[in-house]
C-alpha cells in the first residue's frame, strides 16, 4: 500500500525507511529461529578492504572471531543493563557505570559468549561509537562483577564479550579505510593487524582517553549483502529479501 503524503510515486513507509532499526527488525526475524546461522555466517565470513597500509587483503573475522557453542539466542534492541539487573532484584537508577538507555542493535547469547552486533545503514560511523564499544566491554565486565558482589552469582564462567559491526558492504572499501585519518582504517584495520587472538584485548577505564588508539573495538565485521547473499533464493523474493538488499544500498 503507497501512501501519498510519503511519496511522489505512491511509495509505502517500508519503502522510504533508511533506519537500521527497521532492518534489523526484519534481520532478527530471518534469523530469530536459527540462531546459530548467523553466527556461522559471521564466523566464516572474509571481506576484501582496500586499505592504505595493507593494500587490498582480506579480513578474515576467524582471526578474532571463532566461538564454538551450538546454543544460541538472538535478540533485539537489547536493553543489556536495565533488564540483567532488574533479573536480579537490581535497580539501575542509582548505578552511574550502568547507563539504562543503551541499546544494542541485535544480540547472541550462549553460555559462553555474548555477541553484540552494531548495525549501520546509511549513516556513517563515528569515532565516538567507536570508543563505545571498548566502553561497553568494560562495562560489562563491571556488571558481572557487580553481581557476584551482591548476589550467589558464582555458578557461571564470564562470557567472551565479541562487537560485530554490520554495515553496507561499499564502506569496506570507502575513504574510511584508504585515508591514513579514516576510522576503518584506525579502528578495524589496524586493531586486527595488532590483535592475532582476544589475549591480546585491553580493558580501559572508562574515562581513558586512550580508548580509541589501545583497545580492540570490533571482532568481526559484515555488510548487509553478506547477509541477503546468504538467505535461500526463491521466487518472487522473501520481504526479509528484500528489505535486507535496501539496508545495503540506501
Amino acid at each position: 500500500m503507497g501512501v501519498s503524503y510519503l511519496s511522489r510515486t505512491g511509495k509505502s513507509w517500508k519503502e522510504i525507511t533508511r533506519d537500521e532499526r527497521t532492518f534489523c527488525m526484519y534481520l532478527f526475524h530471518e534469523f530469530k529461529d536459527r540462531p546459530l546461522d548467523l553466527v556461522n555466517l559471521v564466523r566464516n565470513n572474509e571481506t576484501k578492504i582496500t586499505s592504505i597500509s595493507n593494500g587490498e587483503f582480506v579480513f578474515n573475522n576467524k582471526v578474532l572471531f571463532d566461538p564454538v557453542d551450538d546454543d544460541w539466542e538472538l535478540g533485539y534492541e537489547v536493553c543489556f543493563y536495565r533488564d540483567v539487573l532488574k533479573e536480579f532484584g537490581e535497580g539501575i537508577k542509582d548505578k552511574a557505570d550502568f547507563p539504562d538507555k543503551r541499546t544494542f542493535d541485535l544480540c547472541l547469547f550462549s553460555e559462553n559468549h555474548i555477541v553484540i552486533i552494531e548495525a549501520k545503514s546509511h549513516e556513517d560511523l563515528n569515532k565516538a561509537q567507536f570508543q563505545g564499544f571498548a566502553k561497553d566491554r568494560t562495562r560489562i565486565s563491571k556488571l558481572f562483577e557487580f553481581l557476584r558482589s551482591k548476589k550467589d552469582y558464582t555458578d557461571f564462567v564470564e562470557p567472551i564479550i565479541s562487537f560485530v559491526l554490520l554495515t553496507q558492504s561499499g564502506f569496506y572499501n570507502s575513504k574510511s579505510f584508504s585515508q591514513e585519518s579514516g576510522l576503518g582504517h584506525r579502528f578495524i584495520v589496524s586493531k586486527m593487524m595488532n590483535c592475532e587472538s582476544r589475549a591480546n584485548a585491553v580493558i580501559l577505564s572508562e574515562d581513558d582517553e586512550k580508548a580509541d588508539e589501545d583497545t580492540r573495538t570490533v571482532d568481526a565485521i559484515l555488510s548487509w549483502k553478506d547477509i541477503y547473499q546468504s538467505l535461500p533464493t526463491s521466487n518472487p523474493q522473501t520481504e526479509n529479501y528484500c528489505m535486507l538488499c535496501r539496508a545495503d544500498s540506501v
